[in-house]
């Protein structure tokens, strides 16, 4: 009995040890995806470059909500969906901050992708490798500024972009997913920051 006891004591902390009990980053990955030729590249971007790149939330009710990204500012812009919303602001040459929240208690997220496309104006540019694709300059990794909430967000870069007929230097991104270990809900915060560049 007391072999028994202990054993499921173990198990319960084991259990409970792979379970998010605060927002934790699981890390950042990368893969090809599918290729946005570009002419050139310059660091800086603005909100009419960001606004190129759309929005897609996954909700945890198995719903797929799509949008478009408005310009507030010259700056800054947002998307609002029916129930969450993501916001950005180019704060410098290498670092526009994002933050994503769910507005309006219901329906949770449990995943968000900021997309490019081949018209896409807007790369993601890595920290390494430096120099990476010519134009694009240091970059910055994606990494949160602040999370509050009970999950493990993953980010993904993909779809690589390349001054054609170069390859790619797999510094330069079009599109951006986050994936949450749980269902990201009213009240959670997530807010990073990302390197973003403009792409001809």
């Amino acid at each position: 009995m007391r072999y028994l006891t202990a054993t499921l004591a173990a198990a319960a902390t084991l259990t409970a040890s792979t379970i998010a009990s605060a927002a934790t980053f699981g890390g950042l990955t990368a893969s090809a995806g599918l290729l946005r030729c570009t002419t050139g590249v310059l660091q800086a971007s603005n909100a009419a470059v960001i606004a190129t790149n759309w929005v897609e939330i996954d909700y945890c009710s198995g719903y797929t909500e799509y949008l478009t990204f408005t310009a507030t500012s010259a700056s800054a812009v947002q998307a609002i969906g029916a129930n969450a919303a993501v916001y950005g602001v180019v704060v410098s040459a290498t670092t526009t901050n994002y933050k994503l929240t769910v507005h309006t208690p219901g329906d949770d997220v449990i995943a968000v992708r900021i997309m490019g496309s081949p018209n896409t104006k807007m790369g993601f540019d890595r920290t390494a490798p430096n120099p990476g694709t010519a134009g694009s300059l240091s970059g910055q990794d994606f990494a949160p500024v602040s999370m509050s909430g009970a999950w493990i967000v993953y980010a993904h870069l993909t779809d690589e972009i390349a001054i054609c007929p170069t390859l790619p230097r797999k510094d330069l991104f079009a599109s951006l997913h986050l994936r949450f270990s749980d269902c990201f809900r009213y009240g959670d915060y997530l807010s990073f920051k990302i390197d973003t560049d403009r792409v001809n």
